[in-house]
C-alpha cells in the first residue's frame, strides 16, 4: 500500500505464488487471487489471510459494486464457466 500524504509504503503480505488480481473491499479488506485460489486479508490482521475458494484454475475475479458478490471464471474438473461467490 502507498500513503501519498505520508509518502510511506506498507507491505501487506508476501507470497510464493503470482498474484493475478487485487480488489479492495469496504471495511479494510483486500481480496486477491492466484492462478488457483481467492483469498482475503483483513488489513488489521495481515498475518492470517483467509482462503475463500481453491480450485484447479481461477481467473478474472471481479467484486460487485456492493462488495458482497465475487464473480470469476474457473475450471472445476472438466467444467469451465462463470461462477459467483457470496461474501459476507
Amino acid at each position: 500500500m502507498f500513503d501519498s500524504k505520508e509518502n510511506k509504503h506498507t507491505l501487506i503480505t508476501r507470497l510464493s505464488e503470482q498474484i493475478t488480481s487485487v480488489s479492495w473491499r469496504e471495511g479494510g479488506y483486500v481480496i486477491y487471487s492466484t492462478p488457483n485460489s481467492i483469498q482475503v486479508i483483513n488489513l488489521k490482521d495481515r498475518e492470517n489471510p483467509t482462503t475463500l475458494i481453491k480450485l484447479e484454475k481461477i481467473s478474472a475475479p471481479i467484486l460487485s459494486t456492493k462488495g458482497n458478490i465475487l464473480y470469476f471464471t474457473a475450471k472445476i474438473g472438466n467444467q469451465e464457466g462463470l461462477y459467483k461467490l457470496l461474501i459476507k
